[in-house]
């Protein structure tokens, strides 16, 4: 009798284990939280990559890159790896409806993110997208997108 109420407690605490799915971390809630977003859901991690030169002067990545607080020092996170969680979110400057809000994190903190309508919006999107914070990369930098491109590859392929 022993020894089959130990493999159901065995079996039990197994299946709790493994039924428990991991939500966001807390400091990400708080960080959209902060920016006064309200969280419809939480959609994963996505896949994680190494920040590096190339990556920043790759035109997919840098559109992402280029859309970060200017204050944020980038050769300062080179080499170190990027996670990418992803929310759904309202109560956001680009759109009274759903907002597909994309947070990089490195070091277990949150460092900024981008931003556009969610899909099943039923919009089209055209162009880079925004900010975290729902800013082209126009007014992210106070400059036109040709400046801003010149001014972002004289700064990284060097």
């Amino acid at each position: 009798m022993k020894k089959i109420a130990m493999m159901v407690t065995i079996i039990l605490l197994f299946l709790t284990a493994c039924s428990k799915q991991e939500g966001p971390p807390v400091e990400l809630l708080r960080y959209l939280e902060n920016k006064k977003f309200k969280i419809i859901s939480y959609e994963g991690r996505q896949p994680s990559f190494l920040l590096t030169k190339e990556n920043l002067l790759n035109s997919s990545y840098m559109m992402s890159w280029g859309l970060q607080d200017p204050d944020l020092d980038l050769i300062k996170l080179l080499g170190k790896t990027v996670y990418v969680e992803k929310f759904v979110v309202t109560n956001h400057p680009i759109s009274t409806a759903n907002v597909d809000v994309i947070v990089f994190v490195i070091d277990n903190k949150p460092i900024g993110g981008i931003s556009n309508e969610s899909p099943n919006n039923n919009v089209i999107q055209l162009g880079g997208g925004y900010s975290i914070d729902g800013k082209t990369i126009e007014e992210v930098h106070d400059m036109n997108f040709d400046e801003w491109q010149t001014y972002w590859m004289d700064k990284y392929s060097k």
